[in-house]
């Protein structure tokens, strides 16, 4: 699809270099969530978001995380005070943002994020919903060994 974006796209940023995700969306239907409560969850703090935007690979303001900490359901995983783990949700309601510092990797903290974001957006009448990249395999197991089901295939594209 980004092929004939790139072939037949008029507008402003025409000829520009095409960049694309091929992502699957899962969906959380009614009563599937397989919970784990393991870590303590903690909400995030506005001051978190310099430390997110900086450990996000897809170019994000701090101001752009700020807005998402403030507007939609997000919480993390401290470890001594500091950030270990965070998850949030996107502009369009979807979870993402999920994140484990390197060091903290392999203890079931994104099971757990995943765990307290789905249920704090079933608490506020929304469907829990993903969007992750084909090639991430890890996120694929954790997501689907949680109750999610796969919805579909999508790509996000943008020029650049």
């Amino acid at each position: 699809f980004y092929r004939l974006i790139r072939k037949h796209w008029r507008g402003p940023d025409a000829g520009r270099r095409v960049w694309h995700n091929h992502c699957y969306m899962y969906v959380l239907k009614p009563g599937r969530l397989v919970v784990d409560r393991t870590h303590q969850v903690s909400p995030l703090r506005p001051a978190d978001a310099a430390v997110i935007a900086r450990s996000w690979p897809y170019g994000r303001s701090p101001d752009h995380v700020l807005g998402r900490i403030l507007s939609g359901p997000g919480c993390c995983i401290r470890h001594n005070g500091a950030l270990a783990a965070w998850a949030l949700t996107h502009d369009d309601g979807s979870m993402g943002f999920l994140h484990v510092v390197e060091k903290y990797r392999g203890r079931g903290m994104a099971r757990t994020l995943t765990t307290a974001l789905a249920e704090r957006m079933l608490l506020l009448g929304i469907q829990p919903f993903v969007y992750i990249l084909a090639t991430n395999k890890a996120s694929i197991r954790l997501t689907a060994g949680m109750g999610f089901s796969r919805a579909g295939r999508f790509s996000w594209f943008a020029t650049s």
